[in-house]
């Protein structure tokens, strides 16, 4: 499997200018965890968390 077949969820936010990002954690696109903690995290936005807050959840 090549590296770049690798492919991962992330949180992104603006900060000022600086755009900041955050990994979800638990595997690749393709693991279900990840897939669920990803809804976490959309869910978490949708019902309008802080970026801190989202940040705090996904660590």
């Amino acid at each position: 499997m090549n590296c770049k077949d690798n492919h991962y969820y992330r949180y992104c936010w603006k900060t000022g200018r600086k755009i900041k990002h955050r990994h979800i954690t638990r595997g690749n696109v393709r693991s279900q965890l990840a897939q669920h903690r990803k809804q976490e995290v959309e869910i978490a936005i949708a019902s309008g968390l802080k970026p801190v807050e989202i940040e705090k959840l996904i660590h």
